[in-house]
Parts: C-alpha cells; sequence; structure tokens
C-alpha cells in the first residue's frame, strides 16, 4: 500500500500540517511513494483567535477567603467574555476574579477556562494550596521574683515553620524572638500573649496566666528550685509533675501511676505547710535539669524531708568514693545542708520546729560519679545502707530511690 510522500500547499509550504490565519481557501497536493497525485482544497472562515488562559491566587492560610485573580489575554480586537473556574473542591464560579472558602487545609488542583466574544476558548490548570495554621504555645507558666526568667516557644505547626514571635508581657512590654528573657519585679499572676507566625504568614495567638513567685530561700548556685505547692494532680491528690519555679523548665515527672507521691495541702508534720508524701516504698519523682556548680557529688539536700533524728542517713559519693554526711539543726530550729561538695555545712536561714525533708538526687553523665540510692523505707533514719551505680544521663531524681 502505497504511503503519502510529500506535500504541497498553495502557499508552497512543505509540512502535513499548516496553522491557518487568515480566512481564505486553502488547497494541498499530495504526493504517494508509487508516485500517484491527489489534490483537494477547503474554504476556512476565521471567527478569532484563541485566548491565553492564565491566573493567579493570593497565599492562603486556612480559614481566610483565597482570591483568585484573572491574568488571560487575547489579542486586539477579541474580548474575553466567560470565564469558568474549577476549585478543585467540588466548587465552581464564573465570575472574572472570584474568592473562596476552602474548608481544610492541602493542595487543590484549580483550572480555568475562558471564552472570546468570538467563541474561541482556552483552558489553564494550578495546584494550589492553602497552608495550615500553627498552634501556639510556650511554657514556663511559673516562675519567681526578680529572676530573669526565659521563656520558651511550644508552638507546632505541619510542613511549614516558624519565623517570627511576638509577646506581650501583661499589656505592656514586647519582646521578640522563641526564647526572649524577661525579669518579673512583682509578685502575682501576670498575662503573657504570644503571637507566632509561619514563613507563609499563617499565625495563631495564645494567652495564658503566669504565676510569678516570691524568691524561695536562696540556696548558691540552685538551677532549679521544686516546691511542694507547685504540682500538677491527677484527681484530688495525686501528683503527677511537680514544677521547676525558677523558670528554667527543669520539672519534676513520674508516668507511672503506682509510683506517684500524693500532695496534701496542709501536712501536721511541717506546720501544715502544703507536702508531698512519698510511701517510702516505691513513689520517685524524676527530671532533666542539674544543679549548678556540683561537680563530684551525685546529691543535694534542697527541701525538707522525713527522718527521725540526726543520724548518719544520706551517703554520696564524691569522685566515685562512697561517702555520708550528717544532717542536723541547731537550738534554733534552723536545719543544716551540706551544699554541692561543700566540705562544710550550712543552715537554713528559715526556723522550723519540725524535721521533715525532701532529698534530690543528681544523676551526672559523668560515669566516674556513681550514684547514690537511699535505701530503709526510701526517706527514713538509718546509717549508711547504701548501694551505688554509675550514671547514663544527666537529670535529677527525688524520692525514693
Amino acid at each position: 500500500v502505497a504511503q503519502a510522500d510529500t506535500y504541497l500547499w498553495c502557499n508552497g509550504l512543505t509540512t502535513p500540517e499548516i496553522m491557518p490565519s487568515t480566512t481564505g481557501i486553502y488547497c494541498l497536493t499530495v504526493t504517494d511513494t508509487n508516485g500517484c497525485i491527489a489534490e483537494d482544497s477547503v474554504l476556512i472562515t476565521i471567527k478569532g483567535e484563541a485566548p491565553t488562559a492564565n491566573f493567579s491566587m493570593d497565599t492562603t492560610c486556612y480559614g481566610e477567603v483565597s482570591s483568585f485573580t484573572d491574568l488571560s489575554t487575547v489579542p486586539f480586537p477579541y474580548n474575553i467574555v466567560n470565564w469558568t473556574w474549577d476549585f478543585g473542591d467540588g466548587n465552581s464560579s464564573t465570575d472574572t476574579n472570584p474568592s473562596h472558602y476552602y474548608d481544610s487545609a492541602g493542595f487543590y488542583n484549580v483550572s480555568l477556562s475562558v471564552t472570546t466574544d468570538s467563541g474561541c476558548s482556552n483552558d489553564t490548570s494550578q495546584t494550589i494550596i492553602v497552608h495550615s495554621l500553627p498552634i501556639a504555645g510556650f511554657s514556663p507558666l511559673s516562675t519567681y521574683v526578680n529572676y530573669e526568667m526565659q521563656f520558651t516557644d511550644e508552638t507546632s505547626i505541619s510542613n511549614d515553620s516558624i519565623v517570627s514571635w511576638t509577646w506581650v508581657v501583661n499589656y505592656s512590654d514586647t519582646l521578640y524572638g522563641d526564647t526572649p528573657i524577661y525579669e518579673f519585679s512583682l509578685t502575682g499572676v501576670q498575662d503573657v500573649y504570644l503571637l507566632a507566625t509561619t514563613n507563609f504568614g499563617c499565625s495563631d495567638s495564645i494567652l495564658q496566666a503566669l504565676t510569678i513567685n516570691p524568691t524561695p530561700n536562696f540556696i548558691n548556685g540552685l538551677q532549679f528550685w521544686l516546691r511542694s505547692d507547685s504540682v500538677e494532680l491527677v484527681g484530688s491528690d495525686t501528683v503527677s509533675v511537680l514544677y521547676d519555679l525558677s523558670g528554667n523548665g527543669y520539672d519534676a515527672f513520674q508516668n507511672d501511676i503506682t509510683r506517684r507521691p500524693i500532695y496534701r495541702p496542709s501536712e501536721p508534720n511541717i506546720n501544715n505547710h502544703p507536702a508531698i508524701v512519698f510511701d517510702g516504698a516505691n513513689d520517685y519523682m524524676q527530671g532533666t535539669g542539674l544543679l549548678g556548680g556540683f561537680t563530684d557529688f551525685s546529691f543535694v539536700l534542697v527541701c525538707r524531708m522525713n527522718q527521725l533524728g540526726p543520724n548518719w542517713i544520706y551517703g554520696n559519693s564524691p569522685n566515685g568514693i562512697i561517702a555520708s554526711f550528717q544532717f542536723t539543726g541547731d537550738g534554733a530550729g534552723k536545719f543544716r545542708f551540706w551544699q554541692q561538695g561543700s566540705g562544710s555545712s550550712s543552715l537554713f536561714s528559715a526556723s522550723h520546729v519540725v524535721n521533715e525533708y525532701y532529698i534530690v538526687s543528681i544523676a551526672h553523665s559523668n560515669d566516674s560519679i556513681p550514684q547514690t540510692y537511699f535505701k530503709q523505707g526510701g526517706f527514713a533514719a538509718g546509717s549508711g545502707n547504701l548501694d551505688v551505680n554509675t550514671h547514663t544521663n544527666e537529670g535529677y531524681i527525688l524520692g525514693k530511690f
């Protein structure tokens, strides 16, 4: 079977196809491989030119209305007279520059078809993005007065990133950045506002109340301060979190419900002050913070725990050597503490008439420093009944060991 071999149009072109540009008769002569020739002609009427379809959309965040702008063009003297939009979510519009609200963030395939007054049409499509909103959050929610604290942004966002943080403290002071520093001069409760914005301009805000506590009795070098009336309770009295009041966020946690201590808002043994009560068998809490200034010692006394008398009840391990120290009080009821490697004891500034204390055991990443384990029912009197192990992670442990 012979095949078409050569083409010759009336205008001299020799291609199989041509694009008509004016109204008139178009004729073609075709020669096949056997040398046979065929001719034909057709009258073509040009009614107009096809438009070039195009559009743009402003960057859109979820919850905002998406605005579309038609950018289609057509040569003079023709005009675009019809627009058909498909927003990619089952909705459409015939407006020139429509607006549309998307029910969820994500990717959408948007198409536009335009038609001129001569009946010529064209279409185009684009994939557009409706960006997710961030979920603003920050910590801590407590600090103490006259302390240079640091806020920490905890805003979450999927796919995009947070690039701007604006903080307003007590409706007056404005801060910027993801970890700004601030110092409160008065105790009480103040509102802190955070506006977090993504790289696409999507934002969320949060307003939280922050408690400013009185400065605790100062112990030199402490980087965190745990107090028995700063807790998170499960139910009415079970402690799941003991908050660090220094503002550093070194909170103590216990996720195991069988090992959580009990909170008592009024404990007779300590002059009806609030207390965290450990059962002496299983209860303990732990955190990731460290005390400042210590290098060789695996625990430091920071607050009150139960003891029966001024016995040798706590063990410590300077440079891998097991040692003990004696915890006593003076005649004025001021109790002593052995502080961060010091060979001598010091006195708490306040007087107390009862003898209940807590112990913090410091876990250090230096494996040459054994960790102290407290025995005899947890917090109880005794004399050197200790086990020793090495540390694996930095942090601290509070309670029964």
